[in-house]
């Protein structure tokens, strides 16, 4: 019977806390520019941190959000990615240096 009892408190915690959890992610989510996600697909991947970002992710994010951010610094890609990655942003793609 005390197992019973056991077994009620923790399912009712459960669906307590589940609510809450499922309230707290409605209530403080944080809205996300799509055209961040969009960056990085394009992006190879490489996690070289040539473009001077730590990471594809970060360099994405930045481009996207910081009008002063070239589109060309991800070496890897070329002027291929800065091409795709000038028309998402709205921003004019210049030549690449290469890099040594």
């Amino acid at each position: 019977m005390i197992a019973i009892y056991a077994i009620l408190v923790m399912v009712g915690l459960g669906i307590i806390f589940g609510l809450f959890i499922s309230f707290a992610n409605r209530k403080w989510a944080v809205e996300v520019d799509p055209r961040i996600h969009e960056v990085e697909d394009i992006l190879p991947k490489g996690q070289c941190g040539s473009c001077g970002y730590p990471g594809c992710l970060a360099y994405a994010e930045a481009v996207v959000t910081n009008p002063d951010v070239p589109v060309n610094l991800c070496a890897p890609g070329k002027a291929a990615v800065a091409q795709k990655v000038a028309e998402i942003t709205g921003k004019k793609a210049e030549a690449l240096e290469p890099k040594i």
